[in-house]
């Protein structure tokens, strides 16, 4: 058994035997190989990448009687890779069984539509494809040593290439997450894991943690001005906000443990130990972002590696809940004087700038707050008399998910299917 000594030594290896570790999936299809022949073609483009301590790493990640027993894991890296897989594989993607080598995938490799049973093609990949890729890749990443520079080259490679387009299993109705994705969440399990110095074969003995954060009360902050360029600046502020909280994951622990970032929120995978650190230090940053003038709420929601197995979009949803509990309550504004001039945008910071003339009776220039000066600044919008319709009309949508956690728990799928399912039998 391998020794368990510096985190530093091994993580990087890890993280890039993680990303990498069903790489020959592509390879073997395109080839028409039985399933478990996608390991020995791991092990052969790894190999020429990162050198065989890494592909023999990436290669040794199932247990099942398909596979013998020198391709299966047997250090403790190998059963964290391993184990990583299972727990990022999940429940709904049952073991297909081995012991003949598995099935032959046909071509063209499909991936299904999420909200469907697997009839709903979205994607096809024919061989000449799945073949170029991977000779891409080994071109690019050839003899290469492990760096945090190139694993995030190697990362930016793969989310960029056809694997957002195959699904890492091809069976329906099973074929509807992409290979990047399942790498990419193998690899943050098993960086988070390395982290915590987390090793051995149960799924149970792995403790990690979902971090969310969302923005606070954003329509206020957007609607306190309904001019274009306010609104432009307040949602590209808010953008940027959670972009730079969802940085602090990035830059602390990799890439690859950031699950989502978009709008006003993010979704990040942490170990245990660090996660209300980051947490913290998540919201400072977007709240230093907004100036204040927009909040942010985290929480952090521990679960052990089978239940995150079981079911993750349960545990995400229960983060969601937590994370609404928590909203903080509206930021007060400072009491201003009768003699102060209020900001005409925000109506609610003392004005110290003068902006344009605007059309008020007597004539008088705008008034402006600093926070709503800077954001002026920085994004000056567009004018009305260029997007406005021939009678002077313009229109304002305002969008928002719904229900986004029921879809993540499974629920509104299964209800989807549902109807589906009775629609047909009709």
């Amino acid at each position: 058994m391998r020794r368990r000594g510096s985190i530093t030594a091994d993580l990087l290896k890890v993280r890039i035997a993680a990303i990498l570790h069903d790489i020959g999936k592509p390879c073997s299809w395109a080839n028409q190989e039985k399933w478990s022949r996608h390991i020995i073609r791991t092990c052969e483009i790894v190999s020429q990448m990162f050198g065989d301590d890494v592909a023999g790493l990436a290669m040794r990640h199932h247990t099942g009687r398909g596979y013998e027993s020198e391709y299966r894991p047997n250090n403790d890296l190998e059963w964290l890779i391993a184990v990583s897989d299972t727990i990022a594989s999940g429940a709904d993607r049952p073991e297909e069984d081995h012991a003949s080598g598995g099935r032959v995938p046909s071509l063209p490799i499909k991936r299904s539509h999420i909200l469907s049973d697997g009839s709903e093609v979205v994607d096809k990949v024919d061989r000449v494809e799945l073949g170029l890729f991977v000779e891409k890749l080994k071109s690019e990443f050839k003899s290469q040593h492990p760096t945090e520079r190139i694993f995030e080259k190697l990362l930016n490679h793969l989310a960029a290439s056809v694997l957002t387009r195959i699904p890492a299993d091809t069976r329906a109705p099973y074929n509807d997450t992409s290979l990047y994705h399942h790498l990419k969440l193998t690899a943050a399990i098993a960086n988070c894991a390395c982290r915590s110095n987390q090793h051995g074969r149960h799924p149970e003995r792995y403790r990690l943690t979902l971090v969310s954060g969302d923005a606070n009360q954003i329509g206020v902050y957007l609607s306190q001005s309904l001019r274009i360029p306010d609104l432009r600046g307040r949602s590209s502020r808010v953008m940027l906000g959670a972009k730079a909280a969802a940085r602090i994951f990035s830059q602390a622990l990799g890439p690859e443990c950031v699950l989502f970032e978009g709008g006003g929120g993010f979704l990040a995978l942490a170990p245990a130990s660090m996660a209300e650190e980051f947490a913290d230090r998540a919201k400072n940053t977007f709240e230093k972002t907004t100036q204040g003038r927009c909040t942010m709420t985290t929480s952090c929601q521990e679960a052990d590696g089978q239940r995150l197995k079981d079911n993750f979009g349960l545990v995400w949803e229960q983060a969601m809940y937590s994370l609404r509990n928590k909203k903080l309550s509206p930021r007060p504004y400072p009491t201003l004087t009768d003699a102060d001039q209020t900001c005409d945008i925000c109506q609610h910071e003392k004005a110290i700038h003068e902006g344009r003339p605007l059309p008020t009776t007597p004539p008088r220039n705008e008034q402006m707050c600093e926070h709503c000066y800077k954001l002026r600044a920085e994004t000056p919008g567009t004018w009305v008399d260029t997007i406005r319709d021939q009678k002077g009309y313009l229109g304002i949508l305002r969008m928002d998910g719904d229900n986004v956690g029921g879809l993540l728990s499974g629920r509104s799928l299964k209800v989807c299917l549902l109807y589906t399912s009775d629609a047909a039998d009709e």
